[in-house]
């Protein structure tokens, strides 16, 4: 699994990650033959500047309504997404009660976040931007979205604390937000 990346960096991080945290990870590992891992992404813009550092500046802005993510490679550090339903995951981890579940999805979005210290970044951000009334949209062109796989989508979305949403498949993002009226200012 992570073959293609730097699987070496994503050891490292796992091993310093809870036991739950390790289980996700060791479970994807079975399951994955190819996924690209890459530490840097999801972290800084262009310009250097932090990603979440940057969002919450411009979440404190009137005139910013919206924040628009893609999922791979920005807000989880991978490029890979699972068809398989959160349910089928949850049997896998050994989750069968609600509480058990529940953890199962924070340990599933932590590892989907690179780790406890980019998942607390994510939940921080997203607290700016629930706090600031902002709209978010979360757009990926994994089709996996489209499948039972949706329902792990939404565990880690919830855990990250991303309060309301958009979630969309877009294979093209800006052909995506070119022809929908949601996108579109007057």
């Amino acid at each position: 699994m992570f073959s293609e990346g730097d699987s070496e960096a994503l050891t490292l991080k796992m091993a310093s990650e809870d036991v739950g945290v390790r289980k996700v990870y060791e479970m994807y590992k079975s399951h994955y033959s190819k996924c690209y891992y890459d530490p840097y992404s999801g972290m800084r813009l262009s310009s250097g500047e932090s990603l979440f550092g940057h969002v919450i500046r411009h979440a404190q802005r009137p005139e910013v309504t919206s924040f628009i993510f893609d999922w791979d490679r920005t807000l989880q550090q991978y490029e890979c997404m699972t068809t398989r339903s959160f349910n089928s995951w949850a049997l896998d981890y050994g989750a069968v009660s609600d509480s058990e579940k529940k953890e199962f999805a924070k340990s599933l979005a932590i590892f989907h976040a690179g780790g406890k210290d980019r998942f607390d970044q994510l939940r921080n951000m997203f607290g700016h931007l629930n706090a600031n009334n902002k709209a978010v949209s979360v757009l990926t062109g994994n089709p996996a979205i489209l499948t039972e796989g949706r329902s792990v989508y939404l565990a880690i979305i919830n855990e990250w604390g991303i309060r309301p949403y958009v979630l969309a498949y877009a294979p093209n993002k800006y052909e995506f937000m070119w022809s929908n009226n949601y996108f579109q200012t007057s």
